[in-house]
């Protein structure tokens, strides 16, 4: 009985991870709130452990580890260094900031929630 919940554990944390993986996540809130109109920010994760995306503004890209429902993004992230509206730098700039504070995540729906350590979501993604 054991190995059989333990199997099952497995294949789900092993699907889960394969539904994380190689899917364009488009940001549909950050702390509670929508982003910007004429936005676009989203997050690809890839299974060798790397990450790329926009923030809105600038393209950005590093390493990603996960596993079991647990992700921890860089922790050196960079960026390209374009400059655009101030308030689409500032969303910008309070996202890669979140991505420091990630340490879970879950997925169901097509929905990709990243939470803190304290299980808040901290923002949502829709598979695009």
């Amino acid at each position: 009985m054991l190995l059989a919940v333990a199997a099952l554990a497995a294949c789900s944390g092993a699907a889960a991870e394969a539904e994380l993986t190689d899917v364009t996540w488009t940001l549909t809130e950050l702390e509670g709130s929508a982003p910007l109109a004429d936005t676009n920010v989203d997050l690809v994760i890839s299974a060798d452990g790397s990450l790329a995306g926009s923030g809105g503004c600038n393209r950005y890209m590093g390493g990603v580890t996960f596993g079991d429902g647990e992700i921890t993004f860089g922790p050196n992230l960079a960026s390209t260094r374009m400059a655009c509206e101030e308030a689409v730098m500032a969303q910008e700039s309070a996202y890669l900031d979140l991505l420091e504070r990630v340490s879970g995540y879950e997925i169901g729906g097509g929905e990709l929630r990243l939470t803190d350590s304290n299980g808040n979501v901290l923002a949502r993604f829709q598979a695009s």
